[in-house]
């Protein structure tokens, strides 16, 4: 879990919003339909997107994210 102290070294960026639709149901994926492209929203404002991947983060591609401190997290549930 990061903190929101950790914002400012994530990197974050603006990119095009987009979805997934389907490709079709062609005999490559057995009519099933699995088969995704990616379709762009061009009149959509850009959406806020954190690259880094945090689980591995690129220090190379993402030195400020080498400055970051994360918090563990114990979740416990009563019944």
């Amino acid at each position: 879990l990061l903190p929101p102290s950790a914002a400012p070294f994530l990197h974050e960026t603006r990119c095009p919003p987009a979805r997934f639709v389907r490709a079709g149901r062609g005999e490559t994926d057995g009519g099933s339909g699995g088969c995704f492209d990616v379709a762009m929203d061009e009149e959509a404002t850009p959406v806020p997107w954190v690259p880094v991947d945090v689980a591995k983060p690129d220090l190379q591609r993402f030195p400020d994210f080498g400055m970051v401190a994360s918090c563990a997290v114990e979740v416990r549930v009563r019944r």
